[in-house]
């Protein structure tokens, strides 16, 4: 397994990668008014809000990507505008450790694990790649995931650099955290 995680990420594994998994909860928190604004003025979209997925694991830790993969402990306490749950079903949750998740996420991305575009490989192709590389599948799941984007992809190129110019930036200062 390649490791491009920074030092904090790194600490955090090697104290709590061997955890076992027996909760996993997706949040979706809306992103920026300003970002949601600029979308709405030019994009016909049925969304009323665009959002940013985490996955909180047992209660405790939380994943996420934005210009690189941040893990940490959840602080449930933190006031979340608007915050959305959608709890996976223990059933469908397998025997394996919060490493095991990840490797498992990583061999499935290969290359795009550890890339992030804001457009074509974000917060959602994260948390949808760990749900399908670890065989949990949930139809209504896979719907509280999936955003589409492709209009702002396909129609907005300006913004489209804009966003990953300012991703590969903060990727690169997060990195050597």
């Amino acid at each position: 397994m390649i490791n491009k995680y920074n030092k904090k990420i790194n600490y955090f594994l090697n104290k709590n990668g061997d955890e076992i998994i027996t909760k996993m909860v997706i949040i979706r928190v809306p992103i920026t008014s300003i970002f949601n604004m600029i979308i709405k003025t030019f994009n016909n979209t049925y969304y009323d809000k665009y959002f940013h997925l985490s996955l909180i694991i047992n209660d405790k830790y939380i994943i996420e990507k934005n210009e690189i993969i941040n893990i940490s402990y959840y602080n449930n306490s933190k006031n979340y505008h608007n915050i959305q749950h959608y709890n996976v079903n223990n059933d469908l949750i397998p025997n394996i450790s919060i490493k095991q998740l990840l490797y498992n996420t990583q061999q499935y991305m290969g290359s795009s694990y550890f890339h992030y575009s804001g457009l074509k490989n974000n917060c959602q192709d994260f948390i949808y790649s760990i749900l399908k590389s670890n065989d949990i599948n949930d139809v209504q799941l896979n719907k509280f995931i999936k955003q589409d984007v492709n209009y702002i992809k396909n129609n907005w190129p300006t913004i489209r650099n804009i966003m990953n110019f300012s991703t590969n930036i903060a990727a690169i200062i997060s990195t050597n955290i």
